[in-house]
């Protein structure tokens, strides 16, 4: 966000370039020089169920990590709210 790396210190949804600093939602990590593309994470199926939660799979170029348990949700249309985009792999 805004030429920035970000990590978050606990879940929320504050906005990170305006809650960065000690003590706050967000630590800013500095700048970034450009996209990140990360090795795609071993495959989604909808035939698995994915019961523990932080479990990385890829599909459709994009690595997802769900955060509780999931079955037969396509992560790219996180229908049931639980999977989030990593980001692009290749």
């Amino acid at each position: 966000m805004n030429g920035h790396n970000y990590s978050a210190g606990w879940e929320n949804t504050d906005n990170p370039s305006a809650n960065s600093g000690n003590g706050k939602s967000w630590q800013d990590l500095g700048t970034c020089s450009g996209q990140t593309v990360l090795t795609c994470a071993a495959p989604w199926s909808a035939q698995t169920v994915y019961a523990n939660a932080d479990t990385n799979v890829s599909t459709k170029g994009a690595n997802y990590r769900n955060k509780w348990w999931s079955a037969g949700a396509d992560p790219s249309t996180n229908s049931d709210g639980a999977w989030e985009k990593v980001g692009a792999c290749k």
